[in-house]
């Protein structure tokens, strides 16, 4: 997701996938195990630099759906404010 964990994986990183916490870790770079505290300094430099992508859409019906769209594991229904 934007910013979190998934979007600061970089190719030759070592993940960790927990289906029933619902989480994804890095656990390593360039294929070598790290620690924790490497993790976190590695990831706090990449979050620095991290941009957000550019959106695919810029106008029209499928701009809408993509900045509105919920999760489906929400419901799969629009979300916005009043």
């Amino acid at each position: 997701m934007d910013g979190g964990p998934i979007a600061l994986v970089e190719e030759g990183d070592l993940i960790e996938i927990d289906v029933m916490e619902r989480k994804l870790n890095i656990i390593g770079v360039a294929g070598e195990k790290k620690t924790p505290e490497e993790i976190d300094e590695i990831l706090r430099e990449r979050r620095k630099n991290w941009q957000p992508r550019a959106p695919k859409y810029k106008k029209g019906v499928l701009r809408l759906f993509s900045m509105l769209a919920a999760s489906p594991m929400k419901g799969a229904y629009l979300e916005y404010d009043k």
